[in-house]
């Protein structure tokens, strides 16, 4: 289901979005809407919405509301389910609850913003959608990405690839989404992501600055030391905020990260990447 996508399929789809209406397209009243691209299993939506981070979170809310309940809750209990040995229901809600308190004064106060105007949208519990965002945070992680330029590729374009590698048992893949945001302050980008997971995993800002990693955070080193910023709710500030490759780099070496990941960045106005 996820292949990995090419930069330049997703910056075409990206800014053709942002350009036009699909065809269809079901519609808020602020004119935020949802398409789809692809059939059957290959179908993935396309979400667009505009303004702050609450109004782009209640918008994007209302239109996925369906996927964003079913697939949170199936993220949430198959992970419980992974770990029960250890701990029961109650246990494993308290350690995600725990680690909410723990971690959210490093996520960027966008995101939070979001993340509540998703729960009205949405009429998911607010809990519900902090405790999902924290299993990324919490949990081992190892997966796969490539960027390539210059003389690595037959025309000396630039590809990056990210496989959004997530287990299978959860069913995300059931829910996948892009969502194009165009916000009041701060640059347009588009989130590679699952219905209502906005952390991100992968993406591209309309800086033409295109965002992945590589993780390696083994089981053995739990528990992990989350007091920081995860690279998930790092790549939602950087998608509004950076404008080229040294602008990204010096936020990055000045920000407090959490456990191990391999971070590339592709700059579509620049020659190197990093």
């Amino acid at each position: 289901m996820f292949k990995m996508l090419k930069y330049s399929f997703l910056a075409a789809l990206f800014f053709t979005l942002i350009a036009c209406n699909s065809n269809n397209p079901k519609k808020t009243d602020k004119n935020s809407y949802v398409a789809t691209v692809g059939e059957g299993t290959e179908e993935i939506k396309i979400v667009v919405v505009s303004g702050t981070p609450f109004e782009m979170g209640l918008e994007q809310g209302k239109l996925l509301k369906d996927d964003i309940k079913e697939n949170l809750n199936n993220f949430i209990s198959y992970t419980q389910k992974e770990v029960s040995g250890k701990y029961s229901e109650e246990q494993f809600f308290k350690f995600l609850d725990d680690a909410w308190a723990v971690n959210s004064p490093y996520i960027d106060p966008r995101v939070i913003e979001e993340m509540k105007g998703l729960a009205e949208g949405s009429g998911a519990s607010l809990q519900m959608i902090q405790r999902a965002h924290m299993i990324p945070v919490i949990s081992p992680y190892s997966c796969s990405g490539v960027i390539v330029w210059g003389k690595a590729t037959a025309k000396n374009h630039t590809y990056q690839l990210r496989n959004l590698d997530f287990t299978m048992g959860a069913k995300l893949q059931d829910h996948p989404v892009i969502v194009v945001y165009k916000p009041v302050n701060g640059a347009a980008h588009a989130n590679v992501s699952f219905a209502g997971y906005i952390a991100s995993h992968t993406g591209i800002n309309a800086n033409h600055m295109v965002f992945g990693e590589k993780g390696q955070s083994p089981s053995k080193e739990f528990p992990y030391d989350i007091k920081g910023v995860h690279f998930s709710f790092l790549f939602r500030a950087l998608m509004y905020d950076a404008t080229s490759l040294e602008n990204t780099l010096n936020t990055v070496k000045n920000t407090q990260l959490i456990k191990r990941y391999f971070l590339f960045f592709g700059d579509g106005n620049e020659k190197t990447m990093g």
